[in-house]
C-alpha cells in the first residue's frame, strides 16, 4: 500500500496544468533540506524512507 501512495503523490499532481510542475519541483527539492531522513513529499505521504546499502 505504501508503494501505491508514494507513486500517486509523485505522479497525480502532474495532471493539473501549471501547478503540476511547481509541485514536482518542490517535491524533488524538499529532500535537500529535510533532515535527518532526507524524505521528499511523496516519501512523507507514504511514511517511507530511502536507505543506502553498501554492496
Amino acid at each position: 500500500q505504501a508503494g501505491w501512495v508514494r507513486a500517486a503523490v509523485y505522479a497525480l499532481p502532474e495532471i493539473v496544468p501549471c501547478c503540476g510542475f511547481l509541485f514536482w519541483l518542490i517535491n524533488v527539492l524538499w529532500c535537500t533540506w529535510d533532515r535527518p531522513y532526507r524524505q521528499c513529499l511523496h516519501d512523507k505521504a507514504a511514511k517511507t524512507v530511502v536507505v543506502s546499502a553498501v554492496p
